[in-house]
């Protein structure tokens, strides 16, 4: 992919690196959504603390705090002034050593496109245990940060590199993925959205903007590929998915017919795939269990049926998953809301009160 004559034209720049994240024993940083490392490059180390702070259209989005450093120890005084590192303590802090590595082949390219300013870095190398010099994780991605203007021109850009080659989009950090390793407490699981109710008087854009980003990182948070416990990652994507459907259906009239149906068509298509795996494993371990008292031969047979119809959807649902449409998909719907005004449109309240009534009409239609 980084031979292509685009990316080439570009001229990329190609270093080695080590970055070594710190925590103490217990792992309060991560207990605290923090990470902690030392970037070593070109003979220079910088300290950087990150913090998650959610997701715009899909794009992960932290806060990220750098500084400089004259030798390769850890030096938190750099930090005294940041509200986030005050959750640990003097002794805590004492207690910080490394816990795992990375080590990386980089190769770093800006770009430009559509009045979007934005770096594509590509990664090859390993995460590795800090204590036992164990390989915990094997690392080849493609990152990418907005550096000025708005994200559609980065966005329109992969939508074209996902059409050549298959990219897989995925939120997971390094550090998660190396904490992942480390402790099972740390496993990535799948994730619920949360319950955020907008302000009674919040416009309608800015509403669609954050409902559909809320969606967008929890389809990502519930990478197939990465979490164990698939069946409860495929439910959680599926419900990412029936959300996307809704805030289409919410906001039909901010949004243009022609958009609407094309891609609520495509998740219809994704959330159908998805659920035919998804069906059978609550068919296994929802319904059988419930007929075994009163049927236990009908519950034994149905059980036998449900466990091997499902073993052979799981692999289908994967391949669902990671299919180009499937990813065409996602990153259309990117695009699109990038597109959108970011504010503007009717008052939220009078949307609800327009949809109260509407499914009031529909009620009393079906007597």
């Amino acid at each position: 992919m980084l031979q292509s004559k685009t990316l080439r034209r570009a001229s990329p720049t190609i270093g080695f690196e080590k970055t070594t994240y710190y925590d103490t024993p217990q792992h309060l940083l991560k207990k605290h959504g923090l990470s902690l490392r030392i970037r070593q490059k070109a003979g220079r180390c910088e300290q950087t603390l990150k913090t998650d702070l959610g997701s715009e259209g899909g794009a992960l989005s932290r806060l990220e705090l750098s500084r400089k450093l004259d030798g390769n120890a850890l030096d938190l005084t750099m930090f005294d002034d940041v509200p986030a590192l005050a959750v640990i303590n003097r002794q805590a802090r004492a207690r910080l050593a490394p816990v795992f590595h990375t080590q990386v082949r980089r190769t770093k390219i800006d770009l430009s496109r559509d009045g979007t300013g934005f770096e594509l870095v590509y990664d090859l190398g390993q995460i590795v245990c800090a204590k036992t010099g164990r390989k915990l994780a094997e690392i080849s991605e493609l990152e990418t940060e907005i550096k000025s203007g708005p994200p559609r021109g980065m966005f329109a850009f992969l939508a074209k590199l996902n059409e050549k080659y298959e990219l897989q989009q995925f939120a997971t950090s390094k550090a998660d993925r190396g904490y992942a390793q480390l402790r099972r407490a740390h496993a990535l699981k799948p994730q619920k959205h949360g319950a955020d109710v907008p302000p009674a008087h919040t416009d309608a854009y800015a509403v669609l903007h954050a409902a559909m980003s809320d969606a967008l990182a929890q389809y990502f948070a519930n990478n197939l590929n990465l979490i164990a416990e698939k069946p409860e990652a495929i439910h959680q994507t599926r419900v990412a998915v029936r959300r996307m459907r809704a805030i289409l259906r919410a906001f039909k009239h901010q949004i243009d017919y022609m958009d609407r149906k094309a891609l609520n068509g495509e998740l219809r298509w994704l959330q159908t795939k998805l659920g035919e795996c998804r069906d059978w494993h609550v068919l296994r371990f929802d319904t059988a269990p419930k007929m075994r008292k009163r049927a236990p031969k009908a519950a034994r047979e149905l059980d036998r049926l449900a466990k091997a119809v499902h073993a052979r959807k799981l692999p289908k649902a994967l391949a669902i998953y990671n299919s180009r449409r499937a990813q065409r998909l996602i990153l259309r719907i990117q695009l699109w809301l990038s597109g959108l005004p970011k504010s503007g449109g009717p008052d939220i309240a009078l949307l609800r009160r327009h949809a109260m009534l509407g499914n009031l009409k529909r009620l009393r239609a079906l007597g």
